[in-house]
């Protein structure tokens, strides 16, 4: 069982394996701490670390809730800021705002429409200034799939 805050922080990969990262808040941002599903209460699945093994390696934390499919508190509020930052932008057509928005769900979750989505990401981000889309970057690349961190940012 993973303990991670509200904003995606990760506390602990396994609860079970270190007890005391398992605390109340976020040492990072101060918010809430959950272990499971807000919605059906599910424990969120974690990583399981093998005793004696250390890994530097970064776990992200998962989007969606294998059980009822509703999208964690920090994949709500990435989606929520990346959609802030493209209707606050001046550096986007006002007829683009909208499909660009609506597609941000598909950079996270792989769908049939992933591949539109990251189309029109490419297509409408690089017309826009550079501050408006490294803030989208910022805000997504925690929460999109590894396919599409690939195929917007090359990483």
């Amino acid at each position: 069982t993973a303990v991670i805050c509200l904003n995606g922080h990760v506390g602990t990969r396994s609860k079970e394996e270190y007890p005391e990262n398992a605390v109340k808040y976020c040492s990072k941002c101060g918010a809430e701490n959950i272990d499971g599903c807000k919605d059906c209460d599910t424990h969120i699945q974690g990583k399981w670390i093998k005793s004696n093994v250390y890994s530097l390696r970064a776990w992200p934390p998962p989007s969606y809730c294998p059980n009822c499919g509703n999208p964690y508190p920090w994949t709500s509020a990435s989606l929520e800021a990346a959609r802030e930052i493209i209707f606050e932008a001046d550096d986007i057509e006002e007829n683009q705002k909208a499909p660009l928005s609506e597609s941000l769900p598909a950079l996270i979750a792989e769908t049939p429409k992933t591949q539109v989505a990251i189309a029109r990401y490419k297509r409408v981000l690089k017309s826009a200034g550079s501050v408006t889309g490294k803030a989208v970057r910022e805000v997504l690349v925690d929460i999109v799939s590894e396919s599409v961190k690939k195929a917007l940012w090359g990483l």
